[in-house]
C-alpha cells in the first residue's frame, strides 16, 4: 500500500519538532513523504532515528502497523514501546510466553515509576 504523511497532517496533529526533523532527516526534505508501506519499510524505519516515533504516528492514525511476529528486532530502539502483551520464544518455535512473565520469573517488576526495577529475592 501507498502511503503518503505530508508536513501539514504532521502539523495539525501537533507533532513534535524532533519528529518532523527526523522523518526530514530520514526520508528527505519537502512538504510531503511517500513510500511503499510494507512490513520491511515498517521495520527499516523502525532502525533509524525516525523508529522512535513509530507507535506515535499510529496512535495519531497516520499508520497502519504490521505485525512483527517474527521480525528480528535487532538495533531497533524499543524506547517506549508498550510491551505488556508481548511474547517471547524461548525455544525457536514462535512465541512461547509472556515477556512479562519471562522478566518476573528472573525478579524484574514494574515499579512505582513504571521502569522495571529489580526485586531482591530472599529466603
Amino acid at each position: 500500500m501507498q502511503l503518503t504523511i505530508t508536513k501539514k497532517q504532521l502539523a495539525d496533529l501537533d507533532a513534535c519538532s524532533e519528529g518532523v526533523k527526523a522523518l526530514a532527516n530520514v526520508m528527505g526534505q519537502g512538504d510531503s513523504w511517500t513510500v511503499e508501506w510494507t512490513r520491511e519499510k515498517q521495520i527499516e524505519l523502525m532502525l533509524t532515528p525516525v523508529g522512535k516515533f513509530i507507535g506515535w504516528a499510529y496512535d495519531e492514525g497516520l499508520i497502519p502497523l504490521w505485525s512483527m511476529n517474527g521480525a528480528s528486532l535487532v538495533g531497533a530502539s524499543l524506547d517506549g514501546a508498550r510491551l505488556d502483551r508481548a511474547k517471547i520464544c524461548l525455544c525457536g518455535n514462535g512465541p512461547c510466553v509472556r515477556l512479562r512473565d519471562v522478566l518476573a520469573a528472573a525478579g524484574w517488576v514494574p515499579g512505582a515509576d513504571g521502569l522495571l526495577e529489580k526485586v531482591q529475592v530472599t529466603d
